[in-house]
């Protein structure tokens, strides 16, 4: 038996898949706890794995934890966040990856080394489970003289500068011209991604740790565990860390119970639209009723916490909710409507859902782009994000019976894997001898 301890930053959508791992390790004997704040601590109670909160003290990792970064590596992430008119609009996934990278993630790795290391430490435990944007983990691991493990939960932060970044709507393409706008496009990420790699660099110089050259060098030696199936990822041709690819390891064994008025589903085809509050965009909600207003469906919209969209302000007669327990109502589904989380894309394709996805920058668009691959979704660029677009990307899934059949397929697929289980064997490979439990029988 181990202790093993959860890292991840207060995101449900990467947190789920690894309370999922989390509860198959324990089920298996070992003892896991997660690092929790107050907007998670609820659900990984609800998961029933051990729990420290981490953030007791009221500190906020945004406004108390500023950037150890130097003023001239913050100086382009700035330039590209603050970008105007038809240029900015052009380059609306890299000002949005870039926001979050200023706005959030070199923040958090202070308060994960400051205030989250001390915590892990006092439990004494044999192996880190880290989420790959969890960018401290890798030190907080050599540090604590023990393994890690990454779990990638959205695109694998991969390094090899041929493949096109997760910003852009970019296919895979083998052209000259492909592979040098490419890696024009990665040097630009990594440009945004220095101020974060400065703070962990920092942390390391102050313990005498040889620093990263690329953020991409924080995933586990050991091997990431990529949420994504295989035929799913764009080819990786380079990069530091094994990818194994798990598949998805979601449940919904450990999710808070969410009342839903199953009584009002009229038995039309369901539409079901999960944005997320990522825009919290009133006239994006308003494009997808819009849409579905004069089709013979019922649409379902969650608000997720958001604002938008208010009662009675859309077209039709849309069921609008703050809350809805997700994996239900995806298995009901005709088409899912997705802000293209790689959770929200997992889910509807491991059940067999075709998808339309409307992505909403950060990541999104390289998940849509591995979307598409599946043969399942409609991508919606921003551009076409109007009622007439949306619906033609509808008409599209409920006239053309393939999306399904994709969708059908890759559940087939993966019906066939037992993601948990792979995950779990990889894990206890890692663990000190001592600590390793005999096979997962299957």
């Amino acid at each position: 038996m181990a202790q093993i301890g959860i890292l991840c930053h207060p995101a449900r959508g990467r947190l789920y898949p690894m309370l999922a791992i989390g509860r198959a390790l324990a089920e298996r004997g070992h003892q896991v706890t997660a690092t929790g704040h107050r907007s998670t601590i609820e659900l990984i109670r609800s998961s029933g794995l051990n729990t420290i909160q981490v953030d007791l003290d009221g500190e906020d990792p945004v406004n108390h934890y500023p950037s150890k970064a130097g003023s001239l590596s913050k100086l382009f992430p700035k330039l590209v966040s603050r970008l105007p008119g038809p240029l900015g609009r052009r380059t609306y996934g890299l000002k949005t990856y870039s926001r979050s990278f200023c706005a959030y993630y070199a923040r958090m790795v202070g308060f994960d080394f400051e205030v989250v290391m001390p915590q892990l430490e006092d439990l004494e435990i044999d192996l880190l489970l880290g989420s790959d944007t969890s960018f401290a983990g890798s030190t907080i691991a050599e540090l604590m003289g023990i393994p890690l493990m990454s779990v990638c939960t959205g695109i694998p932060l991969s390094g090899d500068p041929r493949q096109p970044p997760e910003f852009t709507l970019w296919k895979d393409g083998r052209t000259l011209r492909s592979r040098l706008r490419n890696r024009a496009a990665n040097h630009a990420k990594r440009l945004v991604e220095r101020p974060t790699l400065h703070c962990v660099n920092a942390f390391r110089r102050s313990y005498g740790l040889v620093k990263f050259k690329a953020l991409h060098e924080t995933l586990s030696e050991e091997g990431c565990l990529c949420q994504f199936p295989m035929g799913l990822d764009l080819p990786i041709r380079s990069g530091q860390s094994p990818m194994f690819y798990t598949g998805p390891t979601f449940d919904h064994s450990g999710r808070e119970e969410t009342e839903f008025p199953w009584d009002k589903l009229d038995g039309r085809p369901l539409v079901f639209a999960s944005i997320g509050t990522v825009s919290d965009d009133a006239r994006e909600f308003s494009s997808i009723a819009g849409a579905c207003a004069d089709l013979p469906v019922q649409l379902v919209i969650t608000r997720g916490g958001g604002r938008h969209p208010l009662p009675d302000t859309l077209p039709g007669d849309p069921l609008i909710l703050d809350y809805v327990p997700q994996l239900e109502l995806i298995k009901r589904a005709r088409v899912v409507i997705t802000h293209t989380s790689a959770n929200s894309v997992l889910e509807a394709l491991g059940n067999g859902v075709p998808l339309i996805c409307i992505p909403q920058g950060f990541d999104r668009y390289g998940t849509a782009v591995r979307a598409a691959r599946s043969g399942a979704a409609v991508v919606v660029p921003p551009r076409r994000l109007t009622p007439d677009g949306i619906r033609g990307a509808l008409e599209a899934i409920l006239e053309n019976d393939r999306f399904t059949e994709a969708a059908g397929n890759f559940k087939a697929r993966q019906d066939k894997r037992d993601s948990i289980a792979a995950s779990v064997h990889l894990i206890e490979a890692a663990l000190p001898k001592e600590n390793q439990r005999p096979p997962h029988p299957g």
